[in-house]
Protein backbone atom coordinates (compact mmCIF):
# COMPACT_ATOMS: atom_id res chain seq x y z
CA UNK A 1 0.00 0.00 0.00
CA UNK A 2 1.01 3.24 -0.68
CA UNK A 3 0.62 4.66 2.24
CA UNK A 4 2.48 2.02 4.44
CA UNK A 5 5.37 3.24 1.99
CA UNK A 6 4.78 6.83 2.67
CA UNK A 7 5.33 6.31 6.49
CA UNK A 8 8.13 3.99 6.07
CA UNK A 9 9.74 7.07 3.96
CA UNK A 10 9.18 9.39 6.58
CA UNK A 11 11.42 7.88 9.49
CA UNK A 12 13.95 9.03 6.66
CA UNK A 13 13.38 12.05 6.22
CA UNK A 14 14.33 15.10 8.69
CA UNK A 15 10.84 15.20 11.05
CA UNK A 16 11.98 17.02 14.16
CA UNK A 17 14.74 20.02 15.03
CA UNK A 18 17.16 19.22 17.95
CA UNK A 19 19.12 22.76 17.56
CA UNK A 20 20.28 23.46 14.47
CA UNK A 21 20.68 19.65 13.35
CA UNK A 22 17.45 18.05 12.43
CA UNK A 23 16.49 14.80 13.90
CA UNK A 24 15.30 11.87 10.81
CA UNK A 25 12.31 10.28 11.68
CA UNK A 26 13.34 7.37 13.18
CA UNK A 27 15.32 9.20 15.53
CA UNK A 28 11.85 11.02 16.87
CA UNK A 29 10.55 7.33 16.74
CA UNK A 30 13.22 6.55 19.31
CA UNK A 31 12.39 9.81 21.50
CA UNK A 32 9.03 9.17 21.93
CA UNK A 33 9.45 5.59 22.77
CA UNK A 34 12.50 6.86 25.39
CA UNK A 35 9.59 9.00 26.88
CA UNK A 36 7.36 6.60 27.39
CA UNK A 37 9.90 4.82 29.23
CA UNK A 38 10.91 7.46 31.57
CA UNK A 39 7.66 8.46 31.80
CA UNK A 40 7.39 5.19 33.71
CA UNK A 41 10.23 5.40 35.82
CA UNK A 42 9.54 8.98 36.76
CA UNK A 43 6.35 6.99 37.96
CA UNK A 44 7.52 4.10 39.63
CA UNK A 45 10.64 6.21 41.60
CA UNK A 46 8.25 8.95 42.82
CA UNK A 47 9.24 11.62 40.84
CA UNK A 48 6.21 13.03 38.78
CA UNK A 49 8.08 16.29 37.20
CA UNK A 50 7.28 16.61 33.69
CA UNK A 51 5.67 13.27 33.91
CA UNK A 52 2.75 14.12 31.48
CA UNK A 53 4.97 15.97 28.81
CA UNK A 54 6.95 12.32 28.84
CA UNK A 55 3.94 10.10 28.60
CA UNK A 56 2.80 12.55 26.10
CA UNK A 57 5.84 12.83 23.77
CA UNK A 58 5.82 8.82 24.75
CA UNK A 59 2.37 7.74 23.44
CA UNK A 60 3.11 9.11 20.20
CA UNK A 61 4.75 5.28 19.30
CA UNK A 62 1.14 3.88 19.74
CA UNK A 63 0.72 5.33 16.93
CA UNK A 64 3.42 3.50 14.93
CA UNK A 65 1.87 0.70 16.48
CA UNK A 66 -1.61 1.06 14.83
CA UNK A 67 0.06 2.03 11.34
CA UNK A 68 2.18 -1.74 11.98
CA UNK A 69 -1.44 -3.39 12.68
CA UNK A 70 -3.42 -1.47 10.04
CA UNK A 71 -3.36 -4.39 7.34
CA UNK A 72 -3.72 -7.13 9.97
CA UNK A 73 -6.54 -4.83 11.13
CA UNK A 74 -8.54 -3.96 7.47
CA UNK A 75 -9.32 -8.18 7.33
CA UNK A 76 -11.62 -7.07 10.66
CA UNK A 77 -12.49 -4.24 9.14
CA UNK A 78 -13.73 -5.05 5.83
CA UNK A 79 -16.11 -7.79 7.92
CA UNK A 80 -17.74 -4.82 9.92
CA UNK A 81 -15.56 -5.43 12.73
CA UNK A 82 -13.01 -4.08 14.41
CA UNK A 83 -14.53 -0.35 15.68
CA UNK A 84 -12.45 -0.54 18.78
CA UNK A 85 -9.01 -0.23 16.44
CA UNK A 86 -10.53 2.62 14.11
CA UNK A 87 -11.60 4.47 17.10
CA UNK A 88 -8.25 4.26 19.00
CA UNK A 89 -6.17 4.76 15.93
CA UNK A 90 -8.44 8.13 15.23
CA UNK A 91 -7.81 9.33 18.73
CA UNK A 92 -4.13 8.89 18.17
CA UNK A 93 -3.86 10.58 15.25
CA UNK A 94 -5.53 13.44 16.88
CA UNK A 95 -3.02 13.12 19.75
CA UNK A 96 -0.24 12.90 17.13
CA UNK A 97 -1.51 16.06 15.14
CA UNK A 98 -1.11 18.04 18.19
CA UNK A 99 2.01 18.12 18.50
CA UNK A 100 1.81 21.13 16.03
CA UNK A 101 0.16 23.13 18.05
CA UNK A 102 2.54 21.59 21.56
CA UNK A 103 5.38 23.23 20.05
CA UNK A 104 3.91 27.20 20.27
CA UNK A 105 3.34 26.83 23.71
CA UNK A 106 6.54 25.06 24.62
CA UNK A 107 9.86 27.26 24.32
CA UNK A 108 12.29 24.33 24.33
CA UNK A 109 11.09 22.27 20.97
CA UNK A 110 12.19 22.93 18.35
CA UNK A 111 10.41 23.18 14.81
CA UNK A 112 9.04 20.43 12.61
CA UNK A 113 9.89 19.23 9.35
CA UNK A 114 8.82 18.03 6.02
CA UNK A 115 9.31 14.83 7.79
CA UNK A 116 6.65 14.66 10.48
CA UNK A 117 3.95 16.20 7.68
CA UNK A 118 4.87 12.87 5.52
CA UNK A 119 4.25 10.65 8.80
CA UNK A 120 0.96 12.70 9.92
CA UNK A 121 -0.28 12.17 6.07
CA UNK A 122 0.14 8.98 6.07
CA UNK A 123 -1.70 8.27 9.99
CA UNK A 124 -4.32 10.30 8.76
CA UNK A 125 -4.78 8.96 5.11
CA UNK A 126 -4.29 5.30 6.75
CA UNK A 127 -7.05 5.96 8.98
CA UNK A 128 -9.27 7.66 6.40
CA UNK A 129 -9.18 4.64 4.22
CA UNK A 130 -9.88 2.14 6.77
CA UNK A 131 -12.70 4.51 8.03
CA UNK A 132 -13.65 4.37 4.03
CA UNK A 133 -13.93 0.12 4.18
CA UNK A 134 -15.29 0.03 7.43
CA UNK A 135 -18.43 2.60 6.68
CA UNK A 136 -18.83 0.43 3.47
CA UNK A 137 -18.82 -3.05 5.16
CA UNK A 138 -21.61 -1.73 7.27
CA UNK A 139 -23.88 -1.89 4.76
CA UNK A 140 -23.22 -5.70 3.59
CA UNK A 141 -23.74 -8.81 5.43
CA UNK A 142 -21.27 -9.84 7.46
CA UNK A 143 -18.80 -12.25 5.92
CA UNK A 144 -17.42 -15.37 8.20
Amino acid sequence: MAILAVWIVSFFAPALADGSYALPGYRAALFSGLGLFLAARNLISGDHSDILYLLYVGSFCFANVFMILAPIALRDLRRGRGKAFLVLMTFWDLLTFSWFYFVHFRGDVGPIHFGWWMWEASLFAMTAFLSIVWFQAQGRPVER
